[in-house]
C-alpha cells in the first residue's frame, strides 16, 4: 500500500491480515522523500521473520514504479543503509543494467556513512512486471468455453 503523506514524502506499508485484531497488520514499511528528479530512501523496516521472500524488494519496487511514473522520480538515492538493504539495493540496481555508485560521506569527528545511488527508468521497472499468463492451446485455435 503506498500512502501519499505530502506532495514530496510518501511510505510503503506491507500489511498482512491480523489472526488477533490486537495485532498491527503492519510487517513492513519504507519512508521515502522525492526532491526534483531524486528518490531518497530515509528508513526501511521488515519484520524478522519475513525476511528472504523477497518482500522488501516488494515494497521498494512499488515504492520506485510509485515514485517514477507518478512523480518523475529518475534516481534512487540514500545514505547509510543497512547490511540487508545493502543487498536489495544490489539486486535492484543490477536490474537497471547500470553500476549503483556508492561512495564514503562523512568526517573524522561525525563518522562515515556510505552514500548510493543508481538510475531508476522505466526499462527497470517494466523487467520487473511478471510475464503475461500464457494462452491455452483452446484459446489459440479460437475454442473458448461460455
Amino acid at each position: 500500500m503506498v500512502d501519499p503523506s505530502t506532495e514530496d514524502r510518501f511510505t510503503v506499508f506491507l500489511l498482512k491480515e491480523p489472526v488477533d485484531p490486537r495485532e498491527s497488520p503492519e510487517i513492513g514499511r519504507i519512508y521515502f522523500k522525492i526532491s526534483t528528479d531524486d528518490l531518497f530512501v530515509s528508513d526501511a523496516c521488515l519484520d524478522g521473520e519475513y525476511h528472504g521472500q523477497g518482500l522488501g524488494s516488494a515494497m521498494y519496487l512499488a515504492g520506485y514504479a510509485y515514485a517514477h511514473h507518478v512523480l518523475g522520480a529518475k534516481r534512487v538515492v540514500g545514505v547509510g543503509p543497512s547490511e540487508d538493504a545493502m543487498g536489495v539495493h544490489r539486486r535492484l540496481s543490477r536490474k537497471t543494467g547500470k553500476r549503483m555508485r556508492t561512495e564514503w560521506i562523512g568526517d573524522d569527528v561525525e563518522g562515515y556513512d556510505l552514500r548510493y545511488s543508481y538510475p531508476l527508468a522505466s526499462e527497470f521497472l517494466n523487467a520487473l512486471r511478471p510475464p503475461a499468463p500464457k494462452a491455452t492451446k483452446a484459446a489459440k485455435k479460437g475454442r473458448y468455453r461460455r
